[in-house]
């Protein structure tokens, strides 16, 4: 075997590895885990659910300080009966616990595709794991149908930027969502993560011309992060969205996206100066920073 070989078989063992203990975290049994909780801590964590907002706001202090001892029951609390904002607070703890709180990543995950008013913070908190965590959320993009969870996972996948590029095949895939609120998110999550493959890359430019005006809007931003200044096809969509799109705002990201290229291609400084008397302030603001820019 060479030792190019080798280094692929164990690459790919290292992803076989990583994929079968996430597999095992989300089939953690968080009954099981709550087995032997102390009296204490039980009530701690019924007065979450259960109680008035500033005692529950005591209880969760009060978790906090147990520390990650808790982690047991409050994934066991997670999957049980109870409201969002019982839920949502108990996520909250858990996030304080940070990459501790990794036994309860199952229960993370399961609440979370639920997609109910708790997405948001089961997402914050599943971010709060670290690489096990952003793994997990992108595994939640490619199994997952409800559109909050989705915009929840894509949305804490953006707080890490460049740091979630490991998601970024599965946040491509949901550019073509029948949600158009996640297509318009995982635009906007792909350009703060920096890096797309070519075929998303065409989708982004298709989104540009085609898409509602919140996508055109989101696929300019996206452009002027994820294009070199030497690529015709996008200075070219960007040049017609600023010189025609129907929407000011749209025309404004345009202008400020060729701003950031800072390509002095045929027919950019012309669009931009026409664009500097636009009957929209925002546009002509835009058109005029960016001018400066051209190189």
């Amino acid at each position: 075997m060479t030792a190019r070989a080798g280094a692929l078989v164990g690459v790919v063992g290292v992803a076989v590895l990583l994929s079968v203990w996430l597999l095992g975290l989300l089939s953690l049994d968080s009954a099981h885990q709550a087995e032997g909780v102390p009296g204490k801590l039980r009530t701690l964590v019924d007065q979450l659910c259960s109680a008035g907002s500033e005692e529950r706001a005591r209880a969760k202090q009060s978790l906090i300080e147990y520390g990650p001892g808790a982690v047991g029951a409050l994934a066991a609390a997670l999957d049980s009966d109870g409201s969002d904002v019982c839920r949502a607070s108990i996520a909250e703890v858990l996030a304080a616990f940070g990459r501790d709180a990794l036994p309860a990543a199952g229960a993370l995950v399961r609440r979370l595709k639920r997609g109910d008013s708790s997405a948001y913070a089961m997402a914050y908190a599943l971010g709060e794991l670290g690489d096990a965590g952003i793994a997990l959320l992108s595994r939640v993009l490619g199994d997952c149908d409800s559109p909050v969870a989705l915009l929840a996972a894509l949305g804490r996948l953006s707080d890490f930027e460049a740091g979630a590029r490991d998601a970024m095949p599965a946040v491509v895939k949901l550019i073509n969502s029948q949600d158009s609120r996640v297509r318009v998110e995982a635009l906007s999550t792909l350009q703060s993560i920096g890096s797309v493959t070519r075929d998303g890359l065409l989708l982004i430019l298709a989104a540009a011309k085609k898409g509602g005006p919140e996508e055109r809007s989101a696929a300019a931003g996206a452009l002027s992060r994820l294009c070199d200044q030497g690529n015709k096809d996008c200075i070219r969509v960007l040049v017609s969205m600023l010189q025609s799109d129907e929407e000011h705002w749209v025309r404004a990201e345009a202008a400020k996206a060729l701003g950031v290229l800072g390509t002095g291609a045929q027919g950019v400084r012309e669009a931009l100066m026409v664009a500097a008397d636009d009957p929209d302030s925002m546009v002509r603001t835009q058109a005029r920073e960016a001018l400066p820019l051209i190189r």
